[in-house]
Formats: structure tokens, sequence, C-alpha cells
């Protein structure tokens, strides 16, 4: 169930005598927790050692009065003029050199020793002086860690990943054994010679996000570096909240669906609670509730919340309908979710974010955005007693979320067209189409809660999940994997054996070879001259006792030993040989898709996974639909504009209604039914 129903608020934006009547509405609309204070450092500290904190007293003060909660943030999102005019040091390099302006925000270095000195003060002084509020129960490290300008590549930065280097490998020929640095005569022959500053990367231009011009595992590493180093910077301030307000709790707001520059499920080992900033209109309803599964799994059982969701749209574009905040919700509730904090309060009159719409118009007057929310936080509390037995979901199916197989990815140099996070989001809509909820796991996480175990292009696997997925299917547990299983070693190399790399036997077959489908061989195409004219082909394949269609972006070459073909290729390159295929192994039994299939054929596979697994499917509905069973409780949202019936159980009407079994839902509309309902005798 829902108990923080709360709201982003900026009172050092607005003059003191409206914060009465912001209390006084934010009570009306039943909030009680408001979150503040994380871009708010110039008015904590207007100049160096110098506190101005009366109007957070005040507002803190107000808000105790009134019973509502703090959720208090640390400002260091938003480093102040003077403290980066007076240290320029604290700010951020470019990977080509240039020193980032003033002006923007997470513009500082995050190992820079002086910059952590402020840091740490300023969160030292708000948890001295806010930890003997009452109503003062969590806090917020920062904002949406992460390189918002640019990962730094300053001096601090390169030598703290020498030291990084020297902690992994101890020795330069183990580092370069591990790197391979044969290539292009890469070797590094002194300690002093390793750093971020002399990566090949720099000399293709660009900034260097994402690395995909540099040497694999090089920027592999730099990368795992820069997320140990923002993980570093949670933990200094976690340790201060913690030695000065022990019994609060302590988490930050993180980003997803699938975050590619910080290893969240480390990072989520420092809190208490593991939050999202979850805008709906980012992505479709498949795609929200991907990020939910992955945050209500990253690490149990802390609560998962929503610490910002949007009452508009995210932009200046169309907002949502008040009924769509509503299902929305109710489908974070059903997810698992315990805070739903809306951003933001008030539309700011100025600044990055002017045209971002809060709750409140930019007149401060509530509008229909307001009484949408007023609506849905009444409805929330009212049933907090109702759903006060709802548990957290119990999904049979888990999806392996590697974040090395993320980076991996995303420092390839070649084969752009396979991507992590969308091959996901697309492999993830299937389940969410049949109603079949599923867990997002970290790859060490335990398999045996599991019916079914998917893989989606899961390029790294240690020996130590190799080893747990084979007896988890040895036990009879059922794997499904797609394209590119175990291709690489744990430094972004590629393995010198067939793939998949220590599973050949559990999925009974290998890759002998494999090819992108981008094609430039014809005599009408061309890779370079005089322009680049390519072709992405997409090869016609046939399931044996199926459907037909195609497959798009990357296939392989399938040999199988054990394993029997699910389906053949009937043109291109690989005409007759399999596509996919599944393998008995002990009890179970394991799949694997040799192509990035279309929707059809893809989907066709996972019906039979599920089958074989025995996980049974939701009810089939219309598109957009969402029909979840947690615990005694059944939810039915439908997220579209039409109307559409949803066969329920027999049981209390706690949402809606429900005639002979059955409930029609209108546009966005919501109904939740408990099963096993006793009446109360009294």
């Amino acid at each position: 169930m829902i108990h923080h129903r709360g709201v982003a608020y900026y009172p050092e934006f607005w003059p003191p005598e409206r914060w009465d009547e912001d209390i006084r509405l934010m009570k009306e609309a039943r909030m009680n927790l408001v979150r503040i204070g994380e871009f708010a450092w110039t008015a904590m500290e207007p100049a160096e050692g110098t506190f101005t904190l009366d109007w957070l007293h005040t507002v803190v003060g107000k808000l105790q009065k009134e019973k509502i909660n703090v959720l208090l943030c640390t400002p260091t999102a938003a480093p102040p003029i003077w403290l980066t005019r007076t240290y320029p040091e604290t700010l951020a390099v470019r990977r080509g050199g240039q020193r980032v302006a003033h002006g923007s925000r997470r513009h500082y270095c995050p190992t820079n020793a002086t910059f952590r000195r402020h840091s740490a003060r300023v969160t030292e002084k708000l948890a001295t002086e806010f930890a003997p509020y009452d109503n003062v129960i969590a806090w917020q490290l920062d904002n949406e860690l992460g390189p918002e300008c640019t990962f730094c590549f300053c001096n601090d930065c390169s030598a703290a990943f020498r030291r990084w280097c020297r902690d992994r490998y101890v020795t330069l020929d183990a580092l370069n054994a591990a790197w391979q640095t044969r290539f292009w005569s890469m070797d590094f022959t002194e300690w002093d010679q390793v750093g971020l500053g002399i990566m090949p990367h720099a000399n293709y231009g660009g900034d260097g996000f994402s690395g995909r011009n540099g040497y694999p595992s090089i920027e592999f590493d730099i990368r795992r570096f820069f997320s140990d180093t923002f993980v570093d910077f949670a933990a200094h301030q976690t340790q201060i909240l913690r030695r000065l307000h022990p019994g609060s709790m302590v988490g930050t707001n993180m980003m997803g669906p699938l975050f590619q520059s910080i290893d969240y499920y480390k990072m989520a080992e420092l809190f208490d609670y593991v939050a999202d900033d979850l805008y709906f209109d980012l992505g479709t309803m498949s795609v929200d509730v991907l990020a939910m599964d992955v945050f209500r799994g990253m690490a149990p059982p802390k609560p998962f919340w929503i610490t910002e969701t949007g009452s508009a749209g995210l932009t200046h574009q169309k907002g949502p309908y008040p009924k769509q905040l509503r299902a929305w919700a109710f489908s974070a509730l059903a997810h698992g979710c315990k805070a739903h904090i809306f951003f933001r309060w008030r539309t700011c009159l100025a600044g990055h974010e002017q045209d971002l719409q809060g709750i409140l118009e930019h007149s401060g007057l509530p509008s229909y955005r307001y009484r949408a929310v007023k609506d849905l936080f009444t409805e929330l509390a009212a049933l907090e007693k109702p759903l006060a037995s709802l548990p957290l979901p119990a999904p049979e199916v888990a999806f392996i979320n590697s974040f090395e197989s993320v980076i991996a990815y995303d420092t390839t140099v070649i084969g752009r067209s396979v991507r992590y996070m969308p091959h996901h989001c697309e492999t993830h809509q299937h389940f969410f189409d049949r109603n079949v909820q599923v867990d997002y796991i970290p790859p060490g996480r335990d398999l045996s809660p599991y019916k079914l175990v998917v893989l989606p292009t899961i390029c790294l696997v240690t020996d130590d999940l190799a080893r747990r997925l084979r007896a988890f299917v040895n036990a009879g547990g059922v794997v499904l994997a797609t394209p590119q299983l175990a291709t690489r070693d744990a430094n972004n190399n590629y393995v010198p054996r067939v793939a998949p790399d220590g599973l050949q036997d559990v999925f009974g077959l290998h890759v002998d070879s494999h090819n992108y489908l981008e094609n430039a061989c014809e005599a009408d195409q061309t890779l370079a001259t005089p322009v680049q004219t390519m072709v992405a082909e997409t090869p016609a394949v046939q399931c044996l006792q199926g459907p037909s269609g195609l497959c798009e972006r990357y296939m392989e070459d399938l040999v199988l030993t054990t394993a029997s073909p699910l389906a053949v290729y009937r043109d291109n390159l690989y005409a007759s040989r399999p596509a996919a295929a599944v393998n008995p192994f002990g009890h179970g039994e394991a799949f694997y898709l040799g192509a990035f299939l279309d929707k059809t054929l893809t989907g066709h596979i996972i019906d039979l996974a599920l089958t074989r697994a025995g996980v049974k499917q939701g009810p089939r509905t219309d598109p957009w639909v969402e029909v979840l069973t947690v615990g005694d409780f059944t939810v039915a949202i439908n997220h579209s504009r039409t109307t559409t019936r949803v066969t329920m159980p027999t049981g209390k009407p706690l949402v809606g209604e429900v005639k002979d079994g059955v409930t029609t839902l209108e546009a966005y509309d919501v109904c939740v039914v408990k099963r096993k309902y006793k009446e109360n005798p009294s």
C-alpha cells in the first residue's frame, strides 16, 4: 500500500507569506510527506561557512504542526557559485580537458577533496539542526546522482582511477592481461601511464559519455570506476546521516528503467529505501511497469518509493487526463510502491524548468491538476485500512539484469543496432501483454523462488551465474535466453571459445558464427563511397510448429548437439539452419533464441517457455489493460481511452464495480477486488 503521499516543495523560491497557504492546500489534498531542499544550497549557505537556515526551520516547523512529514535533501546537486568560483577545481572536466562552467546542476567532480569537504559540512549542519524534528523521517542524498554534465576526467579523477586499477589488478602484468592491451601497442609499462586522459577515445572526438570509439576493455573499467565513484560519494553522505540522525531513513532518487551510469544494486545496499523518479509519460506503460519491477526488486525487503512523478507532462507537452494519474498510481500500488511523490508543487517562474508544470499553476492557484491529485490522495488515504494486507507481488518469472552487460554494450565499438535497454523493453512487453508479473534481479540473486528465468542479451556470464543457472535448470527450472549470451569475459573482451560460454551443455548447442544484418555487400550498396547505402536486412524465419516471421538486427548460426530446433531461417546466409531451439537438461529445459525475432515469433516462443515452466498467464485483455493478482487482491487497470471488460474473481469490490463477475472499465478506470472477503461481524 502507498503510505507516503507527497510532493516536492521549493519554499526558498516563494515568499514566506505564501507558505501557510501552500501547507493548507497540501493538507487539504491529504499529503503527508513533503520533499525539500535538494537545490537549496545557496539559500542554506549563501557564503562559505555562513548558514541561513531559519527559513527551513520555519517551514519544517509549520509542516510538523500540521502532522506532515519531511523528506529532507542534501543540497549538493547544485553547488553555489561562491564555491565553484573560489574553488574551480571542484568543477568537473570533460574528456577533452575543458572544465565545465557554473550554471547547471551536478557540475561537480565527485572525487575532489575540496568538494567532498564542503559536501560533508553542509550535510553535517543539516543533520545536526534537523534531526530533533520528529517529522523529518527520511533523507534524500543529492539528486539523481550521475554524469548530468559529464563524467569527470580531471587530474583528481585520473589519479583515483589509477588507484582503483592498482587495487583491482595489483600488477601491471595483470592489468595488461585483463585489458588485452597488445592490440595497437596499448601495453602499459609504468603505473603513471594509467589514467583517464590517455585513452584512445579522446583521439576520436566527442565528450566520451559512451566510450564507443575507445578500447572496449579499458572503457569498460572506466565505467566501472565512475560507478564506484558515485557509490562512494553517496556512502560519504550516508555515513554522516547515520551518525548524526540515527533512526531516519536514508536513500536517494534514482532513474530508470535501466540506468547506464551507476550500478544501482551496489548503491542500494547503502540505503533504507529504494527510489525511482518515474515520469509515466517518458515510457510506454509496459516500460513504466518494467521500471517498477526493477526498483521493487533492487534491494528487498527495503521499500520501493517513487520520489518524482508528474501531475502534468514532463516537458511543456500535453499532460495526462486526471484519471490517468489515478491509473498510474494504482499500477504503482499494485507493483509494490510505498511512496508516491509528485514533482513539483508549483510551476516555477524562472530557470531551466519554468515550463515543467507543477500541481499548481504559475499563479499559485489550484486548477484541475490540484483537484486530480487531491482526489487521488483522498482515495488512497481512505484505502489504507482496506488495503493494509496487500502484499508485495510474488512473481514466478525473473529477468536477469546485469549492470556489467549494460556497460559492455555501451562501450562496444561495433554492433550498435543491438542495444541492451531497448531489447529488455521489447522482451518485457510480452510479459506485460500476457499479464504475467516479473521480478528484475541482479545476477547474484537466488533463482530458486522462480519457475522461469529470462536472460536478455546477458553477454557477461560469470562462472557463479553459469553454475547456478545449470543447477536451476537441472532442478526443474526453465531458462529463456536471447542472442549473444555469454560471449564476453569479465573485462569486456570476447571469449576465445564458442558461445554460450560455459553453458553449451545446458542449452544443447553452440554458436558457430554470427552476422549483424546491415548489408553493404550488394552491387548497389556501400559502407561509405560515394554515400552510405547499407540496407538492414530482415531474414525470414519459420517456427516448426507455429508462425512465420522475420528476424532483425543480428542472427546466429546455431549448431545443435542435444537441443531440438524450434524455428529455422528460411533465407539469407543461414537458410535452413536453426534460429531458435529448446534443450532438455536434467529436470528442466533451456530455450535459446539465436536471433532478434519479431514480436509474433518471440511471443510464440515465450508462450512455449511459460507453458513448459508451469507459469499461468493472466487473462488476455485488450491492449494496455493490466490485471494483477497480488495476494488476495486482484487489480484491473485500463490504461487506454477505450472501454474494456475484464472478468474478475469472486470477492468484495473495494474500488469500482463488478456485475456478474465482470467489471466494465471506462477510459483509465480501476477495479480492485479482495478475494476471501469476510464481512465484519460487528
